[in-house]
């Protein structure tokens, strides 16, 4: 099974009606996910999601809705951010100090 961790423009784009091509896609991407349980938030999307769908220069959305699609999203556990996600998204164990676990920082 492949996890696929979803970022905040992928939620974004699904609510997000100004480009109807975009919105159908990503809509498309999170309900294959949903079904197949192999989706991936963190808090911190959630939170990034409701600021962007909130803010007016954006989706815009009223605070209810904004709220309802993060209450929605529960059902996707989304993770906390906290020392065990960030070991696991590096790949490597405290200890092992050299391995960056592919990612470029």
């Amino acid at each position: 099974m492949t996890l696929v961790f979803v970022d905040t423009n992928i939620v974004a784009y699904a609510r997000d009606a100004r480009d109807t091509v975009k919105q159908s896609i990503a809509a498309t991407w999170l309900e294959h996910l949903a079904q197949t349980r192999n989706g991936r938030l963190s808090w911190q999307v959630l939170t990034e999601f409701y600021q962007v769908a909130t803010h007016s220069r954006n989706l815009g959305m009223p605070v209810d809705q904004a709220r309802a699609d993060v209450a929605a999203l529960q059902a996707w556990n989304p993770s906390p951010p906290d020392i065990a996600l960030f070991e696991t998204a590096c790949g490597g164990s405290p200890t092992d100090t050299g391995s960056r676990g592919g990612m470029r920082w």
